[in-house]
């Protein structure tokens, strides 16, 4: 990845964790992360089932799709995830400058 790339990839990690401090009504909050040749996949996951109504992380969803990716919002009777998978990038994402 690009120092550009990382720099993104840094913003979503920021405002998925400051979401869940925000938002999540939890002590604790885990960090998954999955590389493949393809794709980064990042997971959110909040260990407190709440029952809360439906929502979608507009900003992260945003930042997603400006990327090329994609955001899931996955809820369990153990934990609610939220899901960033991301491509990994053999050119600048749009509307970055080199």
């Amino acid at each position: 990845l690009s120092e550009i790339q990382l720099d993104e990839f840094r913003h979503i990690v920021n405002e998925g964790l400051s979401n869940i401090r925000r938002h999540g009504r939890c002590e604790h909050a885990a960090v998954r992360l999955d590389c493949t040749p393809d794709s980064i996949e990042l997971e959110f996951i909040n260990p407190v089932v709440a029952d809360v109504a439906p929502f979608h992380p507009r900003s992260l969803s945003e930042r997603a799709r400006e990327l090329g990716g994609r955001l899931e919002v996955i809820r369990s009777i153990e934990d609610t995830r939220v899901r960033v998978t991301l491509p990994v990038w053999s050119r600048q994402p749009s509307g970055s400058a080199a």
